[in-house]
């Protein structure tokens, strides 16, 4: 404590900085002036193709998910085109059966699956 009171005695409390007379009158537009000339900036301009690639690439992906998807079945058959009971079916010879096969608009897997199931009962 008595340091501090040594270093208050030969320093004392005033505040030995100053701000100059009329400093922040003219301030603004000294910094106005220092600051440099701004130019017209040089705004780049985008080619065509750049902004078109994106858009096909969408485009060209849905495209291919749309015929990747497409030739698989949908899960549901419609066995109201062949036109036959399964009594029928029965009776049938393999050459009928494969006339029936290819003349049905049928995938050959609802196919197995509907002689399968006549077969069955």
């Amino acid at each position: 404590m008595a340091e501090e009171e040594e270093l208050l005695r030969k320093v004392g409390r005033e505040n030995h900085y100053r701000v100059p007379e009329h400093y922040f009158e003219d301030f603004t537009a000294r910094l106005m002036d220092s600051l440099p000339i701004e130019e017209n900036p040089v705004v780049a301009t985008v080619p065509l193709w750049r902004r078109v690639v994106p858009w096909v690439s969408v485009a060209a992906v849905v495209v291919g998910v749309v015929l990747l998807i497409q030739p698989f079945p949908s899960g549901t058959a419609d066995f109201s085109q062949l036109n036959i009971t399964q009594e029928q079916i029965r009776d049938m010879s393999d050459e009928e059966v494969e006339g029936v096969i290819e003349s049905s608009l049928l995938d050959g897997y609802a196919l197995y699956e509907y002689l399968t199931d006549a077969t069955q009962y």
